[in-house]
């Protein structure tokens, strides 16, 4: 299994950014619906765990962890799963998949000392770095703590904090872009069409 033509700028676009001087600041790509965020989530933590690093994916509900740790599984990687909701704590694999809200209550225990070298968050754009006591920010603070040099990776389809443009104090760039007009011109979506119907 391969990332399709338009996910593979993506991932080279977070790997350089990542090896970069600047690859400590949050940075996150914007991917539209349907555009397969969970196979780049996958590729990338395929790339750092193949070269002996540990890797975290966060999702807000247990159905997306599911969801993205089974890609993952499917690419071969071995996961371990950290969510309630999913009657799963394991942190035996480099790879851990989880919900936030699972993690944030283990951050004294299971990851008193342990951290991933990047932390990849999907729905990117529900982090609350405005409020340092949001669950996101504690854990990054924490992973930050026991290891500084932790690379943070956003993924979402909506780069937008209400009206306002994701980019500012905590995420410091938008890595790539794959629109849906792009994905419906290359035919990998179909057309959408908006109206109401012609009758009642």
């Amino acid at each position: 299994m391969s990332l399709r033509d338009y996910q593979k700028p993506a991932f080279d676009a977070a790997i350089e950014h990542f090896k970069s001087k600047e690859g400590v600041k949050p940075a996150f790509i914007d991917a539209s619906v349907g555009s397969g965020k969970t196979a780049i989530a996958a590729f990338v933590a395929n790339h750092v765990i193949s070269r002996g690093g540990k890797c975290m994916v966060l999702a807000r509900i247990g159905e997306l962890v599911m969801q993205n740790g089974g890609f993952a599984e499917s690419i071969g990687l071995s996961v371990s799963y950290y969510s309630s909701s999913l009657g799963a704590k394991s942190v035996l694999h480099n790879l851990i998949h989880g919900t936030e809200g699972t993690v944030v209550r283990a951050l004294g225990s299971a990851f008193k000392s342990w951290a991933p070298d990047i932390l990849i968050i999907d729905e990117a754009h529900m982090v609350d770095f405005e409020s340092p006591n949001s669950m996101y920010m504690r854990i990054i603070s924490h992973f930050r703590a026991v290891n500084p040099k932790l690379r943070v990776l956003g993924l979402t389809g909506s780069p937008f904090r209400g009206t306002e443009s994701m980019i500012g104090d905590f995420w410091r760039k938008c890595l790539y872009s794959i629109s849906t007009e792009s994905l419906v011109g290359d035919g990998w979506l179909v057309p959408v069409h908006f109206g109401w119907p012609e009758h009642d």
